[in-house]
């Protein structure tokens, strides 16, 4: 049993990244020893399946954190693949799916210990028997293009990570192909040349991937499929002694490719787009929010302007008076002009006392709002102006008039 960490975990976040599926124990168990952390997530009471779950850093320059689920089937077999499949798609609606474990090797075309990339999956389960013959009617599934692009540029230094040692001569290579996949148990070799010659680029024979990638297809989220499995033998029993040692370096070699694949980073991870796709409708809430505020706003009687100067000293109090009487103030794109005077009549007394503060105007529209819609333009008054932030989603800005 794979051992469970204690380190405290949030559920993850439903759609996840990754659903890694095996066929046996020792599969699982695998592609698990790869994460430093993970853990064994609660059983739901509609769903009889164990899920492990673990999050996984890729390389990605956008910093993009991934949400594995990692789970293994009731028993082999297409049957049991295809349950599965579509239990993982519907509870956790991942974006990929990847079949991982060890397989029958096509002697000749791979070697023990090589990882299987499967191109696309003949499926042999349905024939048709005739006079002692059995004509199969293949139904394929090609793999997804994204997750098979992302194995075809992963480099060698991915071998590198491989935790166990390689039972016999040679370096482990990652070979593309055609995968059969069927319900039987393949040990006879006129078989195995006859699947050979049907599909002249068949690399590898195994029991579950049809039956996972047809639960997969018949999903309506369909996320994409991919096999990789690694060659523990080409067609002997697990008991022989040559293929033993050969089962745990496989299952070594398709976890540690598994995991290179993942955090290769072949997608944006579903949080990152989850965080865009809040931040967005928080934008276009307070856009919209903003816009409401506005539309009331403008349908709301102007109540008057106030002009409000703070003089740093008695000097120039009479100048300024004098340019206010006769200087005015229009709105641009309108016909409607005013004097300051009108504005200022209101506050005037109290304007000239003013002794303290910056020598500052600011204009304030008077309502239950203090909003303007248009900048202000204003002539005859040598001011400097400057214009504050604009109101979130809208081009009015509020505009202060310094100057001194």
């Amino acid at each position: 049993m794979p051992k469970t960490y204690k380190k405290k975990f949030s559920e993850p976040e439903v759609p996840v990244d990754f659903v890694i599926i095996t066929a046996l124990e020792e599969e699982r168990d695998a592609p698990l020893s790869k994460f430093k952390d993970y853990q064994k997530l609660d059983k739901l009471p509609n769903d009889v399946h164990t899920y492990y779950y673990a999050n996984l850093k890729s390389l990605r320059n956008d910093g993009s954190i991934y949400q594995v689920i990692l789970t293994c089937l009731l028993n082999m077999g297409p049957i049991h693949g295809t349950a599965l499949a579509v239990s993982v798609v519907h509870r956790w609606k991942p974006r990929f799916v990847i079949l991982g474990g060890i397989a029958c090797g096509i002697k000749g075309e791979v070697n023990l210990g090589d990882v299987m990339i499967a191109t696309q999956i003949a499926d042999y389960t349905l024939g048709k028997q005739t006079n002692g013959t059995r004509q199969i009617r293949w139904d394929v599934f090609p793999s997804g293009p994204s997750l098979l692009d992302s194995s075809n540029n992963i480099g060698l230094n991915w071998a590198k990570k491989i935790g166990h040692e390689r039972p016999g001569e040679g370096n482990v290579e990652k070979i593309k192909g055609v995968i059969a996949s069927g319900g039987d148990v393949i040990s006879d070799d006129d078989i195995i040349e006859s699947y050979s010659k049907s599909w002249p680029k068949l690399v590898g024979i195994e029991m579950e991937s049809g039956g996972v990638a047809a639960g997969v297809h018949q999903t309506t989220d369909r996320p994409e499929f991919i096999m990789i499995k690694s060659v523990s033998d080409f067609g002997k029993d697990k008991h022989d002694p040559q293929v033993v040692p050969w089962r745990r370096y496989a299952c070594e070699t398709a976890a540690t490719f598994i995991w290179a694949l993942i955090r290769s980073g072949p997608a944006e991870s579903t949080l990152l787009i989850s965080k865009k796709n809040q931040k967005s409708d928080s934008d276009k809430g307070q856009k919209e929010a903003a816009e409401r505020r506005w539309q009331h706003i403008t349908n709301q009687p102007i109540k008057g302007f106030e002009i409000l100067l703070l003089l740093k000293s008695k000097v120039g109090r009479e100048w300024l008076t004098n340019q206010l009487a006769s200087t005015s103030i229009f709105f641009p794109g309108t016909q409607t002009q005013s004097s300051w005077v009108l504005f200022c009549q209101v506050l005037r007394n109290r304007i000239l006392k003013k002794k303290a503060g910056r020598l500052m105007t600011a204009i304030l529209l008077f309502g239950k709002f203090m909003m303007m819609s248009q900048a202000i333009g204003l002539k005859k008054l040598p001011l400097k102006s400057k214009f504050f932030r604009p109101l979130p989603g809208l081009d009015a800005k509020f505009l202060g008039v310094f100057f001194g």
